[in-house]
């Protein structure tokens, strides 16, 4: 299958995931190259795939990280680094195709919903009480800086255009606060972030959610 359905992709993805997370050796190290290796198997299954699709694959990679970064964060180890490269590799990956518009190109797909959105999300998030809790309860864990009036307007349903933006928007906000701890100058730190931001928007502006 050239093009595999975002569905397809994301449960063969999961299933690879959870099952390189029950090797023997499973500490925050062997997660970021589990999360690095998922970066890679995900962007390889789509290189026929519309920019919104690409971006939209992402989002496990991106709910990983989250939980990464702050498992890392509650226990003071040392691997943030680590994590800055995968995200900045990441980041590069995401503005090759951010922006695009996939309509001028015929692509029409990016309207459509994402079948079984609902069990999606719950096998992503087995391994964090995924399943044992209402629906809202899970996007608030697969995608953590959300805020309510998104998750109550997904309601079950989710196209790839709006995951695609929402993907965007939680990428800004990763890096971002990665950037704050890096040790920076103010200046760096406001010139960065300006420069992602206008191309966040320029890429956001193409997905419906935010319009």
């Amino acid at each position: 299958m050239l093009d595999p359905p975002l569905e397809i992709t994301w449960f063969y993805s999961a299933v690879t995931f959870h099952t390189s997370k029950l090797g023997p050796k499973n500490d925050h190290s062997t997660r970021i190259v589990v999360a690095k290796d998922l970066l890679n198997l995900l962007i390889s299954c789509s290189n026929l795939s519309s920019a919104s699709k690409k971006i939209a694959l992402l989002a496990p990679v991106v709910y990983e990280l989250y939980n990464v970064l702050y498992d890392i964060s509650k226990h003071g180890f040392s691997l943030r680094m680590e994590v800055v490269d995968l995200v900045e590799k990441m980041v590069s990956y995401i503005m090759v195709y951010c922006g695009i518009d996939d309509y001028a190109n015929g692509i029409v797909e990016v309207d459509n919903s994402v079948l079984f959105f609902e069990d999606l999300v719950r096998v992503w998030t087995v391994d964090r009480g995924g399943g044992s809790s209402k629906y809202g309860e899970e996007l608030r864990v697969f995608f953590p800086v959300l805020s309510d009036s998104v998750w109550n307007g997904m309601n079950t349903r989710c196209g790839i255009r709006e995951l695609a933006g929402i993907v965007l928007y939680e990428v800004f906000f990763l890096r971002l606060c990665l950037k704050f701890g890096s040790g920076g100058s103010r200046e760096e730190l406001l010139k960065d972030t300006q420069n992602l931001a206008v191309h966040i928007y320029q890429g956001v502006s193409e997905f419906v959610l935010f319009r």
